[in-house]
């Protein structure tokens, strides 16, 4: 292989070993000043001082948040994402029973969006002036859209 493209794709792994703990890094800033108390939402609404202090302990809320860094990092390395305090499963469960229906929905979105666009593309402003004006600021959009969300897309 050629240095150029060995000294290319090493910047670019390095460069997403650093975003993705960015990310982790502001998932869990997120979750932890989040106004809700976990520990509360997960013991129910009727929850009384005892059984939210449970939870709190069961979650590992009660750790500090050097610890609770460190547990997060560790399980998401592991592919562990905890249970889910809405449905009580596994997150990758939940994951793994949604992910059918929310590819349909990409797939179905895309396909729209291509059968829409492609036409209104490939129009000639002379010819068709509103219809071709009428797709610019779309066309304008795709190249503003971030590169992770058109990685997304394909």
């Amino acid at each position: 292989m050629d240095r150029r493209l060995t000294a290319y794709l090493l910047r670019r792994v390095a460069l997403a070993g650093v975003m993705l703990f960015g990310l982790v890094c502001m998932t869990f800033v997120i979750a932890n000043v989040a106004p809700n108390d976990p520990a509360a939402l997960a013991a129910g609404p009727d929850a009384g001082r005892s059984q939210i202090e449970q939870a709190r302990r069961d979650y590992g809320l009660d750790r500090p948040l050097p610890e609770q860094f460190w547990r997060y990092v560790s399980d998401l390395a592991r592919g562990e994402l905890g249970r889910s305090i809405a449905t009580g499963r596994s997150v990758g469960q939940d994951l793994a029973r949604y992910f059918p229906a929310t590819l349909e929905l990409c797939l179905l979105a895309m396909l729209i969006g291509l059968s829409v666009g492609v036409p209104l593309v490939g129009t000639q402003p002379k010819a068709v002036a509103k219809v071709s004006c009428s797709s610019r600021p779309n066309q304008k959009g795709g190249r503003a859209m971030p590169e992770t969300a058109k990685m997304r897309v394909r």
